[in-house]
């Protein structure tokens, strides 16, 4: 038997073929079948054949009541499924399956990546600016120049004895002479040879 089955059915086997039929009460309070009889009949047992077709009933050992209440829960499941789905929706537990979109699987995601990473050039790192400040040596008058990047290392001075400026000239004099290195319109050799002739009054 197929208890599952809607309406419940009753199976057979015969003749090399499996038959079913719906479970019907029987007059002695057990449930019935009935069975086609006949090869075209077990081809469609359910076709209406001209003439009508013969059936064998087959008595099962369960009783009537077996049916009531399969019909029942059958009739109550139909209900609840309805019910339950509206429940859900209105509590927000169930939610609108989203078509999810195909992902790129194996080599072929690899190679997408790949080729999404070559189309966007790498961000151009900046180079660190080149600032340099302006150090005055009151001890032997003269003007140092020093880098505000990287190591801060002094990269030249000039002045010293034979400069014959006094601080504020030579510190003006160190300010163009730092922003020219900025600009890099000068080399620090030929920064530190002109700030020397300006310090010493050759210019």
């Amino acid at each position: 038997m197929d208890l599952n089955a809607r309406p419940p059915a009753g199976q057979r086997f015969a003749n090399g073929m499996m038959t079913s039929a719906p479970l019907k009460k029987g007059e002695q309070g057990m449930l019935v079948a009935e069975f086609p009889v006949g090869y075209s009949a077990q081809l469609d047992p359910l076709a209406e054949f001209p003439g009508g077709n013969v059936h064998h009933q087959h008595q099962f050992e369960l009783p009537n009541l077996v049916l009531d209440g399969l019909l029942i829960k059958q009739a109550e499941q139909i209900d609840k499924k309805p019910a339950k789905k509206a429940e859900a929706l209105a509590k927000g537990e169930a939610k609108p399956k989203a078509k999810a979109k195909a992902k790129p699987k194996g080599k072929a995601k690899a190679k997408a990546k790949a080729k999404a990473g070559a189309s966007m050039p790498a961000p151009a790192v900046p180079a660190p600016a080149r600032r340099y400040c302006v150090m005055y040596y009151k001890k032997n008058n003269s003007i140092g120049i020093r880098q505000k990047y990287g190591g801060k290392q002094q990269v030249f001075s000039f002045g010293g004895v034979k400069a014959i400026k006094g601080k504020a000239d030579m510190q003006v004099i160190g300010v163009e002479l730092a922003s020219a290195c900025t600009a890099g319109t000068i080399g620090y050799e030929d920064a530190k040879l002109a700030g020397q002739k300006k310090a010493e009054g050759k210019d």
